[in-house]
């Protein structure tokens, strides 16, 4: 049995760096838009026009649509890409909220202090899966 598990285990660990390349490559999307967003975003204050409701998965998922008007006088709703599960207590109808968008292209934005705490989380999960494939990959 254990030479079985040795002759798998540089598959193992193959399978693990293409997994971990996949989640390295969504991690460093997404810093390279909050950092782009940190630097060059306008800061402004939106309205919470509703509420994406989102039943795919565990739970139900809540994503805020939000109207803005850029410096240049357009008006725009998105929504967000980050949801909560307590969107309706959290994001209510009518809810002013400041955010940060990029000039050359608004309907990339964030939620001030609600997504920069959701990217805090994906960076400390991020850091757990590489630590343990980093873990599994020196078992070889």
């Amino acid at each position: 049995m254990a030479i079985l598990i040795l002759r798998q285990l540089p598959l193992i660990c193959g399978v693990n760096c293409v997994i971990l390349g996949v989640v390295a490559i969504i991690f460093l999307t997404t810093l390279f838009q909050a950092l782009r967003l940190r630097l060059y975003g306008v800061r402004t204050t939106g309205t919470v026009t509703g509420l994406r409701r989102d039943d795919s998965g565990d739970g139900t998922v809540f994503h805020p649509l939000v109207r803005f008007t850029t410096r240049k006088g357009v008006s725009i709703e998105v929504e967000s890409g980050f949801g909560t599960s307590v969107g309706e207590d959290y994001f209510y109808i009518g809810r002013q909220v400041d955010i940060l968008y990029l000039p050359r292209n608004p309907k990339v934005f964030a939620i001030v202090g609600y997504e920069s705490e959701t990217m805090l989380y994906l960076m400390l999960g991020a850091a757990f899966v590489i630590g343990v494939f980093y873990w599994i990959n020196t078992l070889q």
